[in-house]
Parts: C-alpha cells; sequence; structure tokens
C-alpha cells in the first residue's frame, strides 16, 4: 500500500521524492489531469500585482467566462478560486440534508459536504436524495452518464451539482439554464494552469449570487482576473488544444494497451487502466523511476495515468510498465 500522501491527491512530487529519495533524476508526473501543454501567459501589468482587482476587472472576467462556456444571458455566474473552493463552499449554503453521489468519484466532493454536516452516500444511479453530485466526464471512469435527462432529475433534488472538470476538451455547446442545477467548470486544467487557482459555478443564479457574496470582493487576485480573460479571450489556442488532447490520449491508450494494461475508462486529460494484479506495486515500481501515477485505496487494481508531455515521456512510461508488470 502507497503512503496517504500518493493516494490522497494527484500531483503531490514532495511527497513521492519523500518516499523515492534513491530517485535523483527529473520526476515525470503522470498522476494528475492537467494539460501538460499550457497556455503561455503574456507579462503581467505591474498594477495586477500592486493595486487591488475592481469590480469592472471581475465583471470582464466573467464576460469572457461567460462567452467561452456558451451562458445564456438569464445564467448566474460565479468566479472562484478553483473549483475546489466552490466544492467547499456550496454545501454550506444548503442546511444539511442528504446529499447522492455518484461514483466511484472524486472524492473531495464527499469531503466537502461532508465537512458541512450533510450525509453523503455514494451510487451508481440516482438516489432519493435533497442534493445529486455527479461528474462528467467523471474521474477517474471517464463516464458521460449521457442516459440521465437533467430536466427531469432537476424536478427531484433541490440540487443538482454537474462536476464538468474536463468538459473543456469538448468543443462547446450552447449551455440551458434549469432551476436548482450548477455546474463547475475548471480553468487550470484545460489551460495548464492549476496554480492559478480559478473556476467558475454556472447556472441558476439563486446559487450563484450568494456564492459570489460569500466570496467577498476581492477572492480573486490579479494574475487569476488578467490570464483567466485572456486565456478564456484566445479561441485558437483552445481549438488546437482540444485537437491535441483528442490525439495524445488516444495515443496514450494504446500505448498502455500495449504494455499490459487493461483499458477500463478514458478522458481526453488522462486514461484509467486496470492491473493484472496489484496496482499499487506497478506504481510503486514507477515510482523508483521517476514516474508518479495515480492509485487508489479503494480500487487496488486502478491506475490513473494523466498524459505524458512529449513521445519521449510516454516511451519512458511504457519501458517502465513492462518491466513492473512481469515482476509485481
Amino acid at each position: 500500500m502507497l503512503p496517504p500522501a500518493l493516494l490522497h491527491h494527484g500531483g503531490d512530487v514532495a511527497a513521492a521524492r519523500t518516499h523515492w529519495p534513491h530517485w535523483r533524476g527529473p520526476w515525470l508526473d503522470l498522476s494528475t489531469g492537467i494539460t501538460p501543454w499550457p497556455w503561455s501567459p503574456p507579462p503581467l501589468p505591474k498594477t495586477a500585482l500592486t493595486r487591488l482587482p475592481t469590480p469592472a476587472d471581475r465583471a470582464a472576467l466573467l464576460d469572457a467566462a461567460r462567452a467561452a462556456y456558451r451562458l445564456p444571458p438569464e445564467a448566474g455566474l460565479a468566479a472562484v478560486p478553483g473549483t475546489e473552493a466552490a466544492i467547499h463552499l456550496l454545501p454550506r449554503l444548503l442546511p444539511p440534508g442528504r446529499v447522492c453521489l455518484l461514483g466511484p468519484t472524486y472524492g473531495g466532493h464527499r469531503a466537502g459536504w461532508e465537512a458541512a454536516g450533510h450525509r453523503v452516500f455514494e451510487s451508481e444511479t440516482p438516489e432519493e436524495a435533497d442534493v445529486l453530485i455527479f461528474c462528467r466526464p467523471n474521474n477517474p471512469t471517464g463516464d458521460l452518464y449521457s442516459e440521465l435527462n437533467e430536466a427531469a432529475l432537476a424536478r427531484r433534488y433541490r440540487l443538482i451539482v454537474i462536476d464538468e472538470a474536463y468538459a473543456d476538451s469538448a468543443d462547446p455547446a450552447p449551455q440551458g439554464m434549469l432551476s436548482g442545477v450548477i455546474r463547475l467548470r475548471s480553468f487550470g486544467k484545460f489551460f495548464g494552469l492549476a496554480g492559478v487557482r480559478l473556476g467558475f459555478v454556472a447556472g441558476d443564479p439563486q446559487i450563484t449570487a450568494p456564492l459570489e457574496n460569500l466570496l467577498g470582493a476581492w477572492s480573486l487576485g490579479g494574475p487569476a482576473l488578467t490570464w483567466g480573460r485572456l486565456a478564456l479571450e484566445d479561441d485558437a489556442w483552445q481549438q488546437q488544444t482540444r485537437l491535441r488532447l483528442r490525439r495524445e490520449s488516444a495515443l496514450l491508450a494504446e500505448s498502455l494497451t500495449a504494455a499490459g494494461l487493461t483499458m477500463i475508462g478514458r478522458t481526453d486529460f488522462f486514461c484509467l487502466a486496470e492491473t493484472p494484479d496489484d496496482a499499487h506495486a506497478v506504481a510503486a515500481h514507477l515510482g523508483t523511476r521517476g514516474i508518479l501515477l495515480r492509485a487508489f485505496a479503494h480500487r487496488p487494481q486502478w491506475l490513473r495515468i494523466g498524459l505524458p508531455p512529449s513521445a519521449a515521456a510516454r516511451l519512458r512510461l511504457v519501458k517502465a510498465l513492462k518491466e513492473a508488470l512481469p515482476f509485481r
């Protein structure tokens, strides 16, 4: 079993260095679902760092997000310092109740709602509750839940939260607005700038307006406001990156199959594979080679693998996997 620091969340290369101190070379971090070819931010104007953000700065960012996500005028929109913040703040807008979480899925949702006093249970299908939460595409299985009728479900729940953190690789389609339904959109994953800490909550204004009030006037700094707006307005980069993500995800899936893993799920940002035996042992072997993958505490045969940044990195991964699988 890998240590908790490497099972709780991806991206902790410092914990990997501590766990495998004998590896002295460069690390290949494939434990997250973040675009490995980030949008290139231009230099910031000095004022973005030296003055407080203004309401006009925030409004410009929201206008860019509304256009990029093709939201109707009646839809509410809140800008948050990363969707993780929204996941922990939204539960505080409702009195404690029952929350149905479609899973297995990202564990942050359970943690956020339980911390606010809600009773969370996981289910493969929507069950009776006050709140329904699902990720589309799902993390880590890639399920799109295409069979779910949002309009029909909205009549059954006080609130529906749809986490679309990995939806930006699809060409944007016009978004409708349903009462009691909100969507989470991640900026950092698609644009490859996770450290900027920016995300959006879109949908029912009865939810987004109180969330904006809860955040206050200065929850986003100058870099997030400036770079977020410019990136969301860069349609050419977005179109090119969508094509690249799809191509590289398909290549990764082919490579993992050739290395001896069984593909059980995929998005344009990562692949989910099943190992013949203990995925933790495979992940540990790759850790000794400076490659960090995402393993799971409750699914000991699953590995989630993010996109390698280059063909050379993909070959490095395949070579390490072929070494690991016969000796697990």
